[in-house]
């Protein structure tokens, strides 16, 4: 149980989009990083997707883990904000 003064500092739509954000850094960097592969020209190119698909599935992991970091701090700062202003 959540006390009441605690907010949650992240939301369902926040976490859609870096979802989607992710999902798409995923894609670039599989199509970027598929032309790096030393096998993908000599061999069946699939492999060279594959391996191109491992590598960015650790960055995509990082943005992820960035991406929400980012979010809750961003929130956190805000409420912090909204909550010392000086009321008019």
């Amino acid at each position: 149980m959540q006390p009441d003064n605690v907010s949650k500092l992240i939301s369902r739509r926040a976490t859609v989009i870096n979802l989607v954000l992710t999902v798409l850094v995923f894609a670039f960097f599989t199509y970027y990083l598929i032309d790096f592969v030393p096998i993908h020209e000599k061999q069946n190119p699939i492999y060279g997707l594959i391996w191109a698909a491992f590598t960015s599935s650790c960055i995509s992991a990082v943005f992820w883990l960035a991406a929400n970091m980012f979010t809750v701090v961003l929130c956190d700062h805000r409420q912090k904000n909204k909550s010392t202003q000086p009321q008019p």
